[in-house]
């Protein structure tokens, strides 16, 4: 049985009495010496605190573990590892996917065994009631503090700021947010609103404003915090528990103001939108290569109903000068990159992917030329040559070279591991495309892709899933 050997000391009790790493390291060599497993690797991490899985030697560990290099995993102590439990049931689960055996050399912790996997169960247990327990106690916490009048949000919304834990109004901003208000009450549309605010030519607006994106505006028009209320579960998280509440903080609007907008709000959220993206295959994938913001799909003319692609900043805020791209045109854009795409896989073939499958094999051979070294090195230190701390110099020096090497290696796997399926989809994507409805299309793109950036009517870039 190979057994990694973890051991951790962190800075503040790196010199107590039986926590030092050499004194770790020779319990878990006496253990495994009893128990004849064969030692396959010690991993170290020294300086570190166990307050996340987040540390060098412990990741250097899970690749091995990933690798399917190791049956068992050795601590000196549970705490060694983790001290949460949550963190501790994840790491179990982690190495159950890869049938891997957990082991505390001084601990009833022993997935090996009947009363160790039930204590490990008993984790299980404990790390989902410490989850629902934790979610509870915040809820619970919040819900006091609204019910005080207290805001829960970790920022400021626009036009306030905390001053010694309250919100009071922010100056400049607290007065445009109030003459958002009071334009949108004029009858103010968003777009009208949009091209206001985002007006670089006025000096009023520029230094406090910055840019607003539509889902920006509709926030600020949406949030009861500027009529005096404070709330919870307004979000996703909230399972469908909303509690408003009045707050302790100034409003910007009066409370009959409000409730006017919001019924204008409403009025016009109830109304039915004009254009939809359902039978345009690429939104989704697609994304604006001068702001970011998604792309959708748009019909202009009621007679010729030409179909085209645009920004949805520019059609909601107008402030992303991308031009609207007919949808022919891109369609043979993509067609075309993916076609390029295909043509160079396909020549990689002889001797370039041999070039890279002779780079990638160089590579694994490195990998395993350290791992050669790092046994010599333990076996110098077994055998007296070399003190536990030059030791420990030297294997933090090769855990650096393999992790730059693992780094370099990624991009060279990935570009020679199309798999056969995906090659004969990209060959025949044309014809696919050509031949599939609406859906089949939308379908091909997102097994194939997982983003297109379009910059300019002539260019675009592919991101592969």
């Amino acid at each position: 049985m190979k057994a990694a050997l973890y051991t951790r000391v962190s800075t503040d009790i790196q010199a107590e009495e039986g926590f030092s790493l050499d004194a770790q390291l020779s319990r878990l060599r006496a253990y495994c010496e009893s128990q004849a497993w064969e030692i396959y690797d010690i991993y170290t991490d020294e300086g570190e605190s166990a307050k996340n899985l987040q540390r060098p030697g412990l990741q250097r560990m899970m690749a091995h573990i990933q690798e399917h290099h190791l049956d068992i995993v050795l601590v000196y102590r549970l705490d060694r590892l983790t001290r949460n439990v949550v963190d501790l049931h994840n790491f179990i689960q982690e190495l159950e996917k890869h049938n891997v055996s957990f082991k505390s050399a001084t601990e009833v912790f022993d997935t090996t065994s009947a009363m160790g996997r039930l204590f490990i169960t008993i984790v299980a247990a404990l790390a989902q009631w410490e989850r629902e327990n934790l979610g509870e106690r915040v809820r619970m916490g919040q819900v006091e503090k609204i019910q005080q009048g207290k805001r829960t949000g970790a920022h400021a919304p626009f036009g306030y700021r905390y001053e010694g834990g309250e919100l009071v109004p922010d100056g400049p901003a607290a007065q445009l947010v109030q003459d958002i208000f009071a334009k949108y009450l004029q009858g103010w549309g968003t777009m009208r609103l949009l091209r206001w605010l985002n007006d670089t030519t006025d000096p009023k607006l520029t230094p406090i404003s910055g840019r607003w994106s539509q889902n920006t505006l509709r926030y600020l028009l949406d949030n009861d915090v500027y009529a005096g209320y404070v709330r919870y579960g307004f979000g996703s998280r909230s399972k469908g528990e909303t509690i408003i509440e009045p707050g302790d903080h100034q409003p910007l609007i009066d409370k009959a103001t409000w409730k006017h907008i919001q019924k204008l709000r409403q009025k016009k959220k109830s109304s039915p939108s004009r254009s939809g993206t359902g039978s345009y295959p690429l939104t989704g994938v697609l994304r604006c290569g001068r702001c970011g913001a998604p792309m959708i799909g748009k019909a202009k003319g009621h007679k010729t109903g030409r179909r085209y692609y645009m920004c949805s900043e520019r059609n909601s805020s107008r402030t992303c000068d991308l031009p609207y791209i007919r949808e022919f045109i891109l369609n043979a854009m993509i067609r075309k990159e993916i076609q390029n795409i295909y043509e160079e896989q396909d020549n990689i073939d002889k001797p370039k992917r041999m070039e890279l499958k002779n780079l990638k094999q160089s590579m694994d051979s490195k990998l395993e030329e350290i791992e050669r070294r790092r046994s010599r090195w333990k076996d110098a230190f077994e055998e007296g040559l070399i003190e536990a701390v030059e030791m420990r110099e030297r294997l933090d020096a090769l855990q650096e070279q393999e992790l730059e090497l693992r780094a370099q290696r990624e991009p060279v796997a990935k570009e020679i591991d199309y798999s056969e399926v995906e090659l004969k989809l990209l060959k025949s994507f044309s014809r696919i495309w050509q031949e599939a409805n609406m859906h089949e299309k939308k379908q091909v793109v997102n097994l194939l892709v997982r983003s297109i950036t379009v910059y300019s009517v002539t260019q675009v870039s592919i991101a592969f899933a």
